[in-house]
């Protein structure tokens, strides 16, 4: 079932399911019906063969034997059997539906006289009614067999066209349902459809395409879970484009600096010196450090960088790290402050880590606080947590800006360069 389609899964369910209630809901009317008519069959028929007994009782005792049954039997599915001046009358009471047999089991009367004198096993009978008269049981009267053969009684009859009906109901509704399937199907699949040819877009690389709303609830939920996805990809597709940009531009300057000044030295232009050995030196360093950083981010975003925690005293550690930007501070004539509200525990950082987010928040600070403006952290201490916020009196973040603080390469303003920050 791997590879079939859910049009055609759809449709097989809904056969699957027409024909089970087809199934059930006929059987269980065949058996309801059946029983209903069993039963109305055995009470219908021990009230003609109650009526037979009367009459059989009458004839033996007027003639003292039974010679002459099939006389009466005949004449009882004429119409009627007449005794002096009143009269009783057979028609319709279904003698021709029972057979005749005496005390012993010996058939003595059957609509089919090939059964005359053919020997019962009265005991083996379920259903026997006693012809008694002068307190002795002189026949019995039992229902034939062919009454219950299909195509042979109107009850039979009745139950074959019900089943025939219940088939035709079940093949009409297997064909309605495979019309009703394949509508549906259409209608239920074309969603899926849709976020199909969204996906393909997207595999193609149209991170604009976006799927329209419908009027059902739960795929509008789906289709704005999509869109949204589609967004943040985008976003993320732009963002590492301007990444991969920022790292060009950042790469190419040293790669620059270092291509001329050993053409240059090559040609004699330049002198071979520890002066100029040192500043190609810086570059490479410089490039090592982008290097390093691409590779530190790579890790991070993988999950597999390592932290080396160190039991730390935060307010030392804040305060040795600002102290690297007093002398940027003092010729801008921005004060530093620092602050701290209650007991700071001692706590498990790692120092390199935090130290490169402290100095990357101290330094936007610093770069976009006016003069005589103030930059400043404070710490509080709260229930198992210590709360570290760095401050300044600066622009700020734009208020459209905020949602995307802490998305990976985000830049505010796009008209600030990697030299500028942002």
């Amino acid at each position: 079932m791997r590879n079939v389609r859910w049009t055609t899964r759809l449709i097989i369910l809904v056969i699957g399911l027409v024909l089970l209630a087809g199934v059930v809901s006929g059987g269980l009317a065949l058996h309801n019906i059946s029983a209903l008519f069993e039963n109305y069959i055995a009470k219908t028929w021990q009230g003609q063969a109650r009526q037979i007994s009367e009459l059989i009782s009458l004839y033996y005792e007027e003639n003292g034997k039974l010679d002459d049954i099939a006389h009466i039997m005949e004449f009882s599915r004429v119409g009627g059997l007449r005794r002096g001046q009143g009269s009783l009358y057979m028609k319709g009471m279904g003698g021709a539906n029972s057979l005749i047999t005496n005390p012993k089991g010996d058939i003595i009367w059957a609509q089919e006289e090939e059964s005359i004198g053919r020997f019962l096993e009265l005991e083996e009978e379920p259903l026997k009614y006693p012809v008694i008269n002068g307190g002795k049981v002189i026949a019995y009267i039992i229902p034939d067999n062919n009454m219950y053969r299909p195509n042979m009684t109107l009850e039979g009859q009745y139950l074959n066209s019900v089943l025939i009906s219940l088939v035709w109901g079940t093949v009409i509704s297997v064909f309605i349902a495979i019309f009703l399937g394949l509508i549906f199907s259409k209608s239920l699949l074309q969603p899926l459809r849709k976020l199909i040819k969204a996906a393909r877009e997207f595999s193609s690389g149209n991170l604009d395409y976006r799927l329209k709303e419908r009027s059902a609830a739960d795929i509008n939920e789906v289709y704005t879970a999509f869109n949204e996805m589609a967004v943040k990809l985008a976003k993320q597709e732009k963002l590492r484009r301007n990444l991969v940009a920022d790292v060009a531009h950042e790469l190419r300057t040293p790669l620059t600096i270092l291509s001329g000044n050993l053409e240059s030295m090559q040609e004699g232009i330049k002198e071979i010196n520890p002066a100029a050995i040192t500043s190609l030196h810086d570059e490479v360093l410089r490039l090592r450090v982008l290097v390093d950083d691409l590779q530190q981010l790579t890790l991070a975003e993988a999950k597999k960088l390592h932290l080396n925690h160190q039991e730390t005293d935060l307010c030392a550690f804040l305060q040795e790290t600002m102290a690297f930007f007093e002398v940027e501070a003092k010729e801008k004539q921005i004060s530093l402050l620092f602050e701290k509200k209650g007991v700071i525990p001692l706590l498990q950082i790692d120092q390199a880590r935090m130290r490169q987010v402290f100095i990357n928040l101290f330094s936007n600070a610093l770069r976009y606080t006016p003069v005589d403006g103030r930059v400043g952290v404070s710490l509080e201490s709260g229930d198992s947590i210590v709360y570290i916020s760095v401050y300044d009196n600066g622009p700020g973040i734009a208020v459209e800006d905020v949602p995307y603080v802490f998305e990976r390469f985000y830049r505010g303003d796009k008209a600030r360069s990697r030299q500028s920050g942002g």
